[in-house]
């Protein structure tokens, strides 16, 4: 299976270009509502309080969900006060999807690694991880976080 987060404006994008390279994408997609705003109020717009989730699996489906799933999911964003990464994603969200998605032993792929959040929720469950991760600072982030779980 393939989750990413996006915002809605590039949402259709990005389905696009993950149907061109051969993902059978969900054609609706998964919304995290956040139940609190995740935009500064500024008083001139409705806050956006859910980020979307496009989902699909790499040619045949071959694994199910291991249960069935609305495409509405919510969970509260990690607190300010408590990011180690700007787009850092609540523990939370990530054990269930990895959950739903996978089972103990298998890997799980994060391609943007940010302060390794993934990582650390897949090995809580018993897969392994493997994360790519450009900036170095987030790297190092995440080098440090991860060492720290074990």
């Amino acid at each position: 299976h393939i989750y990413l987060f996006s915002d809605w404006s590039n949402s259709t994008i990005f389905q696009s270009i993950l149907e061109h390279v051969g993902f059978l994408m969900n054609p609706s997609p998964i919304i995290w509502a956040k139940g609190r705003a995740s935009t500064a109020d500024r008083g001139y717009n409705y806050n956006s309080s859910y980020e979307v989730v496009l989902f699909g699996h790499f040619k045949e489906k071959k694994t199910r969900l291991t249960s069935t799933q609305r495409n509405i999911l919510t969970f509260s964003p990690v607190h300010w006060s408590k990011k180690l990464h700007a787009f850092e994603k609540p523990q939370e969200l990530l054990l269930h999807l990895i959950e739903q998605s996978s089972i103990r032993g298998q890997t799980v792929l994060d391609p943007f690694v940010g302060s390794g959040a993934t990582l650390v929720a897949a090995r809580s469950l018993g897969r392994s991880g493997i994360g790519f991760e450009l900036n170095p600072n987030h790297y190092h982030l995440a080098q440090k976080r991860l060492g720290a779980e074990k």
